[in-house]
């Protein structure tokens, strides 16, 4: 595998039972089979080499399920989610899958969140922007973390001004705690991830990393899609909860 000087690699070591398995931006690379070490501690090594290393994660189990939506079911089982706002529908599109799930409405506000509050959260939807309305401060769709209420959340918007942000409302006070330039291309569907571990808020569009920010004003809250003056279709929601005891 050949390694370019500067460049930032999501590497990955797993390790059940005898099984290990490496895997480097999300592909699986390597695997091997060895049962002589059974328990340890996770590190960071080097050899004759300088490196520079980022968002560090270890756990001891896979990541607890706490919410699935597969939208090209027409009949979706499970909890259903809470929704204010907008016009949240069964959708028809060209194409597989040939049904989705869509807010279609550009007028105000529209969100809808599901599960038990928690506080690590990783939240993933497979979405495509269908219009922006008119907005002065920017229209735009994403994802809702620790959602407490409308005025307490924290979210990751894809916007029309061209930027993909992570804020924070407090108390009905909104904050941009990252900025970073995006443009959606509609029609087109992006996978976005937004994970929210300790205090640490991390964004992610088809698998990249994206933007970071640090904040500690919110500890836990439900999950959920969410717009602003923007139509949207989702082809999946997902929320886990990862193990980091």
């Amino acid at each position: 595998m050949p390694v370019t000087l500067n460049k930032t690699y999501h590497v990955a070591l797993k390790i059940a039972g005898s099984h290990l398995t490496v895997y480097v931006d999300h592909s699986f690379r390597l695997g091997a089979t060895d049962g002589a070490l059974t328990h340890g501690r996770a590190a960071l090594m080097t050899y004759r080499a300088r490196a520079d290393f980022d968002n560090v994660f270890a756990a001891p189990t896979e990541a607890f399920g706490l919410a699935g939506k597969d939208f090209s079911q027409l009949y979706e089982g499970g909890k259903p989610f809470t929704f204010e706002g907008g016009n949240w529908t069964t959708v028809e599109q060209s194409g597989y899958p040939d049904i989705a799930f869509g807010q279609t409405s550009t007028e105000g506000n529209a969100r809808a969140w599901i599960g038990t509050p928690v506080g690590d959260q990783v939240v993933d939807a497979t979405m495509k922007l269908v219009s922006y309305g008119s907005s002065a401060q920017g229209a735009w769709f994403g994802l809702l973390a620790r959602w407490v209420d409308a005025r307490t959340h924290y979210y990751m918007s894809v916007r029309s001004t061209g930027r993909l942000e992570i804020r924070r409302a407090l108390n009905g006070t909104v904050t941009v705690l990252k900025s970073v330039p995006f443009t959606a291309t509609p029609g087109r569907y992006y996978d976005f991830r937004f994970s929210v571990i300790g205090n640490e808020l991390h964004a992610y569009v088809d698998n990249v990393f994206v933007a970071g920010a640090i904040d500690n004003s919110i500890t836990q809250g439900q999950y959920g899609l969410g717009t602003y003056r923007a139509a949207a279709t989702f082809q999946d929601f997902y929320a886990l909860q990862p193990d980091v005891d």
